[in-house]
């Protein structure tokens, strides 16, 4: 199952949570494996899938899901959180699943950001 194509899909938030760090060099992103489900998730299945997935993913800050597929047998939803944060759940065959975090500073951007004095 390939990724689907971010194209349509509108960030909620395209900010950095970085501030004055904002140097991409300084900020990473992290992807999650792909999460596999054979056999897919049958469409008598979906509506509520969809609906428990937003549900906890507002709990962290996602917005509203964007349907890429809608099709018997084949969908695709996805949603973006903080800062770029994303993930998809699509199914057909198999279901797959995958997340991309926010941006956010890396650890050595942490450091020099708090060890900085003030002023």
């Amino acid at each position: 199952m390939r990724r689907p194509r971010r194209r349509g899909l509108a960030p909620s938030s395209r900010a950095s949570p970085a501030g004055e760090l904002h140097d991409r060099r300084r900020q990473q992103k992290r992807t999650t494996l792909t999460w596999l489900r054979p056999g897919g998730i049958p469409d008598e299945l979906w509506p509520r899938t969809v609906q428990v997935l937003g549900e906890v993913s507002a709990r962290y800050g996602f917005g509203p899901q964007q349907s890429v597929v809608d099709l018997p047998g084949r969908h695709d939803v996805g949603a973006f959180g903080p800062y770029g944060a994303y993930y998809n759940l699509a199914t057909e065959a198999n279901a797959a699943m995958y997340a991309t975090t926010g941006c956010h500073p890396t650890a050595a951007a942490k450091a020099t950001a708090t060890s900085a004095p003030a002023g």
